[in-house]
């Protein structure tokens, strides 16, 4: 039974991490936690900015 719950309680644990990470990457506030995607951002801040 305590097997179950802890099981039950990490697939939770770990389907709201990847929840919250999906969205943070959508939402590319935090790209900086994955390295290429924040590579990306800053080469297309940098683009944006050069270009005003």
């Amino acid at each position: 039974m305590s097997l179950y719950k802890d099981t039950s309680l990490f697939a939770m644990i770990s389907f709201g991490l990847i929840i919250v990470a999906f969205l943070l990457h959508m939402f590319g506030f935090y790209t900086s936690l994955w390295a290429t995607p924040s590579e990306i951002t800053i080469s297309r801040l940098a683009k944006g900015y050069s270009g005003l």
